[in-house]
């Protein structure tokens, strides 16, 4: 599924990048907010998705466009491959990653637990606790 290039570095070489997407998505959703995770808690965690709120949360259209904006289409042998660079898959976590938080922060404030504004200073949306009216 890899092979060295030129530079040295390593690359992913897939025909049908489907299910390594599916999978990567998978991995972010259930690792999400943890650290120092072994394989084995991960794969645990991995068997345990609730699928309907993975779909809810990051769905596999939306990491299918991320993905494809990392994964280099090449004519090899008349078939269409596709290929990532090692720093291509690290980024495409990240870019993965920011959606789900992204996604995970639009849920809170459609739900009225946060409230946003977007902050011209920091050139980014800010994010705070809604304030209890009841008090």
């Amino acid at each position: 599924m890899y092979e060295e290039e030129e530079d040295e570095d390593m690359a992913y070489v897939m025909e049908d990048p489907t299910e390594f997407i599916n999978q990567i998505r998978r991995l972010i959703f259930a690792g999400f907010g943890l650290e120092n995770l072994k394989d084995e808690e991960l794969d645990a965690l991995i068997l345990e998705i609730d699928e309907e709120e993975m779909n809810r949360t990051i769905s596999f259209d939306e990491c299918k466009l991320i993905a494809m904006e990392y994964l280099k289409p090449r004519k090899i042998r008349r078939k269409t491959k596709y290929i990532l660079t090692e720093q291509g898959f690290t980024d495409l976590i990240e870019a993965m990653n920011a959606r789900l938080v992204s996604n995970l922060l639009t849920e809170l404030v459609d739900k009225e637990y946060l409230e946003t504004a977007w902050d011209s200073e920091a050139n980014d949306f800010i994010f705070w606790v809604k304030e209890d009216d009841s008090h």
